[in-house]
Order: C-alpha cells, then sequence, then structure tokens
C-alpha cells in the first residue's frame, strides 16, 4: 500500500482558457482531492488564492482544473509565475 501523497512536478496556467494544469509525481485519486486546500500565490507574495469552486477532471497523474473567472482575474493580474503552497494537503 503506498502512503505517500503525490508531489508536484510542474503546474502550467493557460491565461487565454483559464486552465490550470497540475503535473504529479504519482496517479491521483479523484475521491482524494480537495480543491479548497489547494492555495497558489505568484512569486511567493500575497494574494493567495484558494482553488474552491474550481472545476476540475483527473486523468492519471494530472489535474486540470477550470479556474473560476476571480481566480483567473487575481492570477492576470498580478503575473502568471505561481508557486502552489502545500498541495500535499490537498489530497486525504
Amino acid at each position: 500500500m503506498d502512503n505517500k501523497k503525490p508531489g508536484l512536478a510542474s503546474a502550467v496556467f493557460d491565461s487565454r482558457t483559464g486552465n490550470l494544469t497540475m503535473t504529479f509525481s504519482e496517479a491521483i485519486d479523484r475521491t482524494a482531492v480537495h480543491m479548497g486546500r489547494f492555495n497558489i500565490t505568484t512569486s511567493g507574495q500575497p494574494p493567495h488564492i484558494t482553488l474552491s469552486g474550481a472545476e476540475y477532471t483527473v486523468s492519471g497523474n494530472i489535474l486540470d482544473a477550470e479556474l473560476t473567472q476571480g481566480q483567473r482575474d487575481v492570477i492576470i493580474v498580478v503575473g502568471t509565475v505561481l508557486d502552489i503552497i502545500e498541495p500535499h494537503r490537498a489530497f486525504v
């Protein structure tokens, strides 16, 4: 049994579509994902954006989140260099 939570390998935000694609170190169980526990920031500075309300799909080790308009707006205004804060907390 694998007790290690997936680690974040990369994250890419597409400002044209508003999608945030996160690739993890191993496959993800969709039922174990809690989007409200994902927090992102730009270059470690405020504002921190919680991904609550973002619709998402999971395919293997890729989580593709369709951000809300408010989440998109904040990311676009402050920049597109994103840091995902404590992604390991986003899983059961």
